[in-house]
């Protein structure tokens, strides 16, 4: 783009998008980088599960503490519920079962084993056993 110094205009190579031309290299626009930007934050924050309130009540009024060995059962449970197509999932683990959006990579709500009996689990499209 031309741009004025003095009473001489100088001319800086730029290619079609108007980024200018570093030697070989194009520099990336400050769109191109926000979206990178943005992108990269969703596949991290997809990688991470939330907890909804209601989930975090519940684990604490239970005593069940998320340790490394859960979190990675939980997270099996994300991964293979995604693979099949699953939305809305009900994970199984030895101790917790969790009620979960897969979309959103949510624990909506969770229920302890030895918990009372007759326990009935609705809007949910897939379980998962791990």
């Amino acid at each position: 783009m031309p741009y004025a110094v003095g009473r001489a205009v100088v001319h800086r190579p730029t290619n079609d998008a108007g980024q200018m031309i570093r030697g070989r290299k194009v520099a990336p626009s400050f769109e191109q980088v926000l979206r990178q930007t943005e992108r990269r934050e969703i596949r991290e924050s997809n990688n991470q599960i939330k907890f909804s309130a209601h989930a975090i009540e519940r684990m604490r009024a239970h005593g069940i503490r998320m340790d490394a060995v859960l979190k990675q059962k939980l997270k099996e449970g994300f991964d293979l519920a995604r693979s099949k197509g699953i939305s809305e999932s009900l994970v199984v683990t030895d101790d917790v079962s969790f009620i979960v959006s897969v979309p959103n990579s949510a624990v909506i709500t969770m229920v302890p084993r030895g918990s009372p009996q007759g326990d009935v689990f609705t809007k949910i499209d897939g379980a998962v056993i791990v």
